[in-house]
This record gives C-alpha cells, sequence and structure tokens, in this order.
C-alpha cells in the first residue's frame, strides 16, 4: 500500500513575547526566525518548513498581535490576521506563566469570527517550566471551558520540553496533499532575508532599547570563497546620522561585538565559516 502525503499550513499567532519564534525555531532545530525581548521583532510572516515522515508542514511565524496605537504596530497586526486565510490550523500561543488576558480574549473571539470552520484552531501554552503543575492545569482547564478547545499542548521552548506530541498531532492533522517545498528546504525566506535577520537579532540584543523598530539590516553581497567558507557584506540602516554612534559605539566596539556575535550565529546556520563585513548607514542619508 503507498503511502499518502500530507501538506498544511499552520500559523503561530498570539501576543506578542508569547514566544512563537522561539517554538517554530526549536521545531526546526535550527535557528530561523529571531528572538527578542521587543514587541513585534517579528514585521512580516515567515514559512518554516518541516518535514515530519510523510507530512510537510509549512509553519507561519506571524509578528504579534497587540493593541495598535500606532500605525507601525497596525500594519503588523494587519499582516498577522492575513495568516489566517492562508492556513489550515491556527495555533494559539500563550505565556503559561502570564496566563489569559483581555488581549487573549479579544485575539481568539477574533480568530473565530474570522476563520471557517475548515480551519481548525489549537492552544499552545507555551513556558511550561515556569509555572507549577497546579496553576498549568488550572490554566488549561480554563482555556478549554472558555474557548471551547480540546487540542491544548504544553510546552517549553527554552527547555525543548513536549514538541514530540505537538509535532505528531500536527502531522497527522493536516490535509493529504503533494508536498510543495523541497524535502531539505527549511524556509521559503529568502536566504540573504534571513541572515540580515540574525544580525538584526543581535543589534536589539546589544542595545536593547536604544534603537527604534525601523532599523534594518540588507544583505548586499555574498561571495562564495575558495575555502568554503562565505563572506557576507550588509548594510545596517537606522533612522537618522545621530544614531549611527550608537551602533557603532566609542570607537567602534559595540558593531565590533555585534559583528562577533553575528558571525557566529549566520556560521551556525550555515554551516560553514562566514566572514562578515557591516556597515552603518542612515536612511535619510543613503
Amino acid at each position: 500500500m503507498s503511502k499518502i502525503n500530507k501538506f498544511g499550513f499552520v500559523a503561530l499567532m498570539g501576543e506578542p513575547n508569547v514566544g512563537k519564534s522561539s517554538i517554530l525555531n526549536t521545531i526546526l532545530e535550527k535557528k530561523l526566525s529571531i528572538v527578542s525581548h521587543k514587541v513585534q521583532t517579528t514585521r512580516f510572516r515567515l514559512n518554516g518548513i518541516l518535514c515530519e515522515r510523510e507530512s510537510q508542514i509549512a509553519f507561519i511565524d506571524t509578528p504579534g498581535i497587540c493593541d495598535a496605537k500606532s500605525l507601525r504596530e497596525r500594519s503588523y497586526n494587519k499582516v498577522a490576521w492575513q495568516c489566517i486565510y492562508d492556513t489550515n490550523i491556527v495555533a494559539l500561543v500563550i505565556d503559561a506563566k502570564k496566563g489569559i488576558n483581555n488581549q487573549t480574549d479579544l485575539i481568539y473571539k477574533r480568530l473565530k469570527s474570522n476563520s471557517d470552520d475548515s480551519i481548525e484552531l489549537v492552544v499552545i501554552l507555551n513556558k511550561i517550566d515556569l509555572v507549577d503543575k497546579s496553576k498549568l492545569l488550572s490554566l488549561a482547564a480554563h482555556v478549554s471551558k472558555s474557548y471551547g478547545i480540546s487540542e491544548i499542548f504544553f510546552v517549553s521552548a527554552k527547555k525543548r520540553l513536549g514538541f514530540d506530541d505537538l509535532k505528531k498531532w500536527l502531522a497527522e492533522n493536516i490535509p493529504n496533499g503533494d508536498w510543495v517545498f523541497d524535502a531539505k528546504q527549511i524556509s521559503d525566506a529568502p536566504l540573504n532575508f534571513v541572515v540580515g535577520e540574525l544580525t538584526r537579532e543581535k543589534i536589539f540584543l546589544r542595545l536593547h532599547d536604544e534603537l527604534p523598530y525601523d532599523l534594518e539590516v540588507k544583505t548586499i553581497e555574498w561571495k562564495n570563497n575558495n575555502d568554503s567558507s562565505c563572506s557576507i557584506f550588509q548594510d545596517i540602516y537606522v533612522l537618522r546620522d545621530s544614531q549611527k554612534g550608537i551602533v557603532l559605539g566609542k570607537k567602534g566596539e559595540v558593531i565590533k561585538k555585534i559583528s562577533i556575535a553575528a558571525r557566529k550565529e549566520i556560521s551556525n546556520f550555515l554551516g560553514k565559516k562566514v566572514h562578515l563585513f557591516l556597515r552603518v548607514r542612515s536612511k535619510k542619508s543613503a
């Protein structure tokens, strides 16, 4: 009897900083989506691809949905909500330590009103390592009763707990269909974009709240060297000339540390030695 292939999209949705990107990285067992304490670090939908036996799952990492007060926040929310129209399963990610709040309720209600019956809704309770068992069970019971959701998964992206059950269930419950992506493909995002995002993460981790969200990193050149290494040239764009000094630091100390951290991350992702060259530019003067 021939095996039946399965293919489907699974959207990871929820509030900012509940761990959607960390969950995706843990599922893929590879750093793809950047992680930061800053709200809505994920700006665009990003597909990560997992092949699990006969199933190929395309995960959509969405920007965190917040109570939008600015044009930027509203645009990121719009990106997140548009994803539900392209998916088979929506996984509502909840921070188990923080529990359910008004924003979680609003997200759930909109998911129910905007999605049709063909889309299945499940809940992922993340950060279970930070919550005692009794509180966790109480939260799960509340989710089940209030939202009417029976499929609830308990995971810790940090400790890599609970993912076998989650991946198995998703693989079994996506629709039958031919695989869309190559079996070795980890994402449909351009490689230049992914490595640029890895550098952007290191900038935010190093400088915290000193820079605005509008900071961008663009990979402008990529050279494969004869020794199997590669040289990557990236431009870091800040809004104003006055912000260039923040990224560079005194005597270039900050940009040097960012470069070291980013080079290590990109090298791990590509599986090869990387020479990284960073240049800081102002959007106004570019």
